[in-house]
Order: C-alpha cells, then sequence, then structure tokens
C-alpha cells in the first residue's frame, strides 16, 4: 500500500493573505479616486478656459457694438424685438463736440463735452430708450433671443458713472488725471485729446463680458478717424472764416460737380467750427455736387448741396504738401520745384494757365506761366485731363 501526503499548512499564512488582498484593495481605490479627481480637476480647468474665452469674446463684442453705434449718423434708426412696443429708435451714440453740428450725428442718446461726466450705456432692458442728466442709456441692438450678457440694468441716470468700475457696456470722455500725460495739456479734469499731430477728443468704450464664473473687461479708447479714401477731390486749405481766409462762396446761378468729393476745411480755426459758414452756394439753381456721394465741411453750410454735406468735421492736411510746385518759366521758389509729377523719371507740361481763348483751360488769366496767377472764371469751363497747378 502507498501512503498518501497531505500537505500542511503554515500557520498564520491565511491571515497573510487576507491583509495582502486589502492592501491591495486599499490601493486601487486610492489610484481610481485620485484619476477621478484629477479628470475632474481637468474638466474644471477645460470649462474654465471656455468660460473665460467666452467671457472675453463678449466683451470684445460689446466694444465692436459700441465703436459701430458711435459710428452712426443721426436719423439711423433700429428696432429690438420685444423692446419700446417695438417701435424704432434712435440708434446712435455719437457725441457731441465742439464743431459738429447736429445732422452730423449728434444725438440725445450721446454724451457732450461741455460734460466730461457724461456717459452713455448700452444695456439689455424691456423697456425704451431714456435720457439722463448724467447717464443716457439705450437698448442693446442685439435680438432678444440670443443678448449677451455684457449688459444688464441703467442704473441711476442721475449720477456719473465711472469707467474704472461699471460692469455695462459704456462710453464716456477719456479724462485726463494731471496735465502732463499724452494728450493732457488742458490739465486734470479735461477730455484728453489724441493723436498729438490733429487732436480730437478720445473716448473711452468699457465693455465687461460674462460666462458662467468667469468675468473679462475691456476698455479701449476711440478717436475719430480721417477717411480712408483721402481728403478729395476738390479741397480747399484755409482753415479761417470768410473769403479769401477760405472756404467755398458762390454767387448767382453757378454750378459745380466733382467727380469724385469735395472737403472744405473753412472753420477750423472758429470757436465752434460751426459759427463759419464754411461753403454757401448762390442763387437758388446753383449747387455742390459730389459724383462720389460725399461732401464734407468742417464748418457749417449754406446752400445747395447733394447730397447733403457732411459738417462738423475733422480738417485734413494738404493732400499734395509733401510735393514740390511745378516748374514754371522765371519762376524759381525757395524750396524747388519739379515736374516729374507721375515719378517716371522724365519732366511732364503742365498745362498753361493764360490761356483766355480755349475753354477746355482754366479761363482767363490774363498774364504768363511764369508765375501762377488767381484766374477769374466767366461762362462754362470743362477741365480736361491733365496737371494743373
Amino acid at each position: 500500500m502507498k501512503r498518501l501526503r497531505t500537505s500542511q499548512t503554515v500557520p498564520g499564512q491565511g491571515g497573510f493573505i487576507l491583509a495582502t488582498v486589502l492592501v491591495f484593495l486599499v490601493v486601487l481605490s486610492l489610484t481610481a479616486f485620485l484619476a477621478a479627481r484629477l479628470t475632474r480637476t481637468d474638466v474644471q480647468v477645460v470649462n474654465n478656459l471656455q468660460n473665460e474665452k467666452e467671457a472675453f469674446a463678449i466683451a470684445e463684442a460689446g466694444i465692436h457694438e459700441a465703436l459701430y453705434r458711435l459710428s452712426l449718423a443721426i436719423g439711423e434708426q433700429a428696432t429690438v424685438s420685444g423692446v419700446n412696443g417695438g417701435a424704432a429708435f434712435n440708434a446712435s451714440l455719437s457725441p457731441l463736440v465742439p464743431g459738429r453740428s447736429v445732422p452730423a450725428g449728434a444725438t440725445s442718446y450721446g454724451i457732450d463735452s461741455s460734460s466730461p461726466t457724461k456717459a452713455a450705456q448700452v444695456v439689455l432692458t424691456a423697456s425704451g430708450p431714456a435720457t439722463g442728466t448724467n447717464l443716457n442709456w439705450v437698448p442693446s441692438l442685439q435680438p432678444a433671443s440670443t443678448r449677451l450678457l455684457y449688459s444688464t440694468t441703467a442704473g441711476d441716470a442721475d449720477s456719473p458713472v465711472s469707467l474704472d468700475s461699471t460692469a455695462n457696456l459704456t462710453i464716456g470722455w477719456d479724462l485726463c488725471t494731471n496735465g502732463v500725460d499724452p494728450g493732457c495739456s488742458g490739465g486734470a479734469g479735461t477730455i484728453r485729446r489724441l493723436p498729438l499731430s490733429q487732436p480730437r477728443y478720445a473716448l473711452k468704450v468699457v465693455s465687461t463680458g460674462q460666462s458662467g464664473d468667469a468675468r473679462r473687461r475691456i476698455v479701449a479708447t476711440a478717436v475719430d478717424c480721417t477717411p480712408i479714401s483721402g481728403p478729395g477731390s476738390v479741397v480747399t486749405l484755409g482753415q479761417g472764416c470768410g473769403y479769401p481766409n477760405g472756404g467755398i462762396y458762390m454767387n448767382g446761378n453757378t454750378s459745380v460737380t466733382a467727380v469724385g468729393s469735395v472737403f472744405d476745411n473753412a472753420g477750423a480755426l472758429s470757436n465752434p467750427p460751426s459759427s463759419c459758414t464754411a461753403a454757401q452756394t448762390g442763387g437758388a439753381q446753383s449747387n455742390i455736387t459730389s459724383t462720389s456721394g460725399d461732401i464734407s465741411i468742417v464748418g457749417s453750410v449754406s446752400g445747395n448741396f447733394d447730397p447733403e454735406a457732411r459738417t462738423g468735421v475733422n480738417p485734413t492736411a494738404d493732400p499734395f504738401g509733401g510735393l514740390l510746385p511745378p516748374c514754371f518759366t522765371n519762376y524759381s521758389p525757395a524750396g524747388g520745384c519739379n515736374n516729374d509729377f507721375d515719378g517716371d523719371g522724365s519732366a511732364d507740361t503742365p498745362i498753361p494757365q493764360n490761356n483766355s481763348t480755349n475753354p477746355s483751360l482754366p479761363g482767363s488769366c490774363n498774364g504768363t506761366e511764369a508765375i501762377p496767377k488767381t484766374c477769374t472764371v466767366n461762362g462754362t469751363v470743362t477741365l480736361q485731363p491733365g496737371i494743373y497747378y
């Protein structure tokens, strides 16, 4: 017979196995807990980043809406769903500044340079536009179903608005804290004027965006800009008021048609510029026409203009101020002269100014081309393509 072998258990072995299993269970639990916590943290970080980006985008959208509203001229009507009973309201926030007459864009919802603490807010409201002493507010142009959160309520219309603390979409003047900072020669409390070469009143635009718990606030500075199309096809450079100091003055039944735009600097030296009649036509049949649809006048106007003239614009510099004058016989300007107008390396011949018989030339100058003279035009004169001085 064979003897059967029996295994023997080492004393205490069963308890050791149980302890090992329990340790592994604890390690696995800790690992799962830490993994879940890290995952939750990552999700939260992603959500926070997304909210921050959305809040910034909302605040940036507010800046764009404010700039658009500032660019609108008076009479621009807008309707917001669910606001003011569906009635249209003036959407402009164009500021009132010296030289800018009402037809150029000043509205009762804008801000006035005579009150530096004046502010205007674009708010999400179900009521109609309102005006106040120090604060004007109008509803947002955003559709009711997709309104962003950068504007909330109107606030107190009788109290000044601090651009350093407001959470609404707000426009106000960029005020100087001293007389040393750029554009602050007027001293503390005055409105900053930039750029230094052609100073204009500077605005501050404040916009706050919110998404979840994230809030982002943007403060932008804005000034009127020079039109990118250039100063015009017909430009008067004199900035005084009254002939012969500047401006366009016509008498009788005289008409001028510019193939392009018209720009008149007269009135820039007047205070305010609107007190100067910078462009004036003559009789009932007189008019000034711009084929490009742009007549810009620094001062005010009187007479007939097609299209209606924009007044209160900023003055422009001489578009040819950097060019040398043409060369004429017996004419030697101190700074030199130049007849290569098109820059091709060869001299160009200016159209002479002394022709009194050819109606295609600038009229009756009664002189020679030795020195440029003022010409008096009687009748109809058609300027042929060419270079005139």
